[in-house]
């Protein structure tokens, strides 16, 4: 009587302990397990890697956003303050010229505004990419812990096989006559 595995197509050979027949079904069932996560892992690890290129990417363009609210800001507030200063300094300005003064200075405020929301949309789009990318990973943890139990469960597949004799087993290699003296 033999141990036989089905699902990894291993039969124990003769005088195999149980014991060892078991450990080559495990070994097995890993090489199995390893081939078939390393082809998930190669296909999902293209979609990481173009994800990740896309968060730097995304966090490079937040952080050139941020400069340039920053930079419109200093400007605004430069300009606003040169403008309100001239406005009520000028002397004889008219109250058309002070006017378009602070109409430049609404303006500018404006440009600042708009770049601050590119800066968030920037932001989320950055985040939404980062989540995305945990959850590539979550699914790649996922289907190799799924691979892994299922190969296992596949290991400890066993059954015991009897083998018998059949008229093919047997071949009649030499043949001869014996006399044997009978009383």
């Amino acid at each position: 009587e033999l141990l036989r595995n089905r699902t990894l197509k291993l039969v124990s050979r003769p005088g195999e302990s149980p014991d060892d027949f078991g450990r080559r079904c495990d070994e097995a069932a890993d090489a199995a397990a390893d081939a078939e996560a390393a082809k998930i892992r190669d296909r999902l690890e293209a979609g990481r890697d173009r994800l990740e290129t896309a968060i730097a990417e995304a966090q490079r363009r937040v952080e050139q956003l941020e400069t340039d609210v920053k930079t419109r800001q200093a400007g605004e507030l430069v300009a606003g303050a040169g403008a309100v200063l001239g406005a009520l300094l000028g002397g004889r300005r008219s109250a058309r010229s002070i006017g378009g003064a602070l109409s430049s200075a609404a303006s500018r405020r404006g440009m600042s505004t708009r770049t601050a929301a590119r800066r968030e949309a920037a932001e989320e789009r950055s985040a939404e990419k980062q989540d995305a990318l945990e959850a590539l990973e979550q699914e790649i943890l996922d289907e190799v812990a799924e691979i892994s139990e299922r190969w296992d469960a596949a290991a400890l597949d066993v059954e015991p096989v009897a083998i018998r004799l059949e008229a093919t087993d047997v071949r009649v290699l030499e043949t001869r006559l014996v006399w044997v003296p009978s009383r």
